[in-house]
């Protein structure tokens, strides 16, 4: 009971942390950002009965487009609030709010599980207006069992970005592993193709969830469980190498 209490404390402690006026203002612009690509998405200046004639092909390119700007805007925004969570100056809270190794491992808990609540709301709340325009804008019928699928993909393959970003900051302790993440996510979606790729993109799609949507499916490189091993190995070894700096 008091492990809880001290967990939301310090929960509580990263949320002020992060979600500064700035930080505030700059998110929701995102989020409104990230809206407004799903609305043009659905072509609706061509007008409601023009995409009932041609719902199929639309349809189509409305899921694929919308999903591919969640995916693009959020893992851009995450990987950013990665680097925010882990920067030096949180990295002083350690000192000043924990004395121990107990204390230093809730701490990192709670920092990390605050980064995957934030990956997780911010796709859900993005899906769910795609689903709104989607019913209510359109003649579109959206198949929930499909997009249920590509969802729990999207929010896996964002972060496992998000847990390099942890892995590398642990590391390096430097903004510059952005700029190294964000190429790695950019090369992983030049790759168009799951037939006969080269070692490096062979290594990203075994290691990132991979997949494609092709007319009412979702085609996936391998099943979503085998990604968790590299995900959970990166959170694990930047736990362990946070965890015992100076610790006491």
């Amino acid at each position: 009971m008091i492990t809880v209490i001290v967990m939301l404390n310090y929960l509580r402690l990263h949320l002020h942390f992060v979600f500064s006026r700035g930080f505030i203002l700059v998110y929701s612009l995102i989020i409104v950002i990230t809206f407004v690509g799903i609305l043009i998405s659905a072509n609706l200046d061509l007008g409601y009965y023009y995409l009932d004639g041609f719902k199929e092909e639309y349809y189509l390119f409305y899921l694929s487009q919308s999903f591919l700007i969640i995916e693009v805007i959020i893992t851009i925004l995450i990987v950013f609030v990665s680097a925010i969570i882990c920067s030096r100056n949180n990295d002083y809270l350690i000192y000043y709010s924990t004395q121990t190794c107990s204390q230093r491992f809730v701490f990192l808990l709670s920092r990390y599980l605050l980064g995957v609540i934030i990956t997780i709301v911010t796709v859900l709340l993005s899906v769910f207006f795609m689903v709104l325009v989607g019913e209510y804008l359109t003649p579109f019928r959206l198949e929930m069992e499909m997009i249920s699928e590509v969802i729990p993909f999207v929010i896996v393959k964002i972060i496992t970005f998000q847990f390099m970003v942890y892995f590398l900051m642990s590391i390096l302790n430097n903004f510059l592993v952005n700029g190294l993440v964000m190429i790695f996510f950019w090369y992983h979606k030049t790759i168009i193709s799951f037939d006969n790729p080269e070692v490096i993109e062979e290594l990203l799609l075994k290691t990132i969830p991979s997949f494609q949507l092709v007319k009412n499916q979702i085609i996936v490189y391998q099943e979503l469980h085998l990604y968790l091993g590299f995900s959970l190995s990166l959170i694990a070894f930047a736990f362990v190498i946070n965890l015992f700096k100076d610790c006491k």
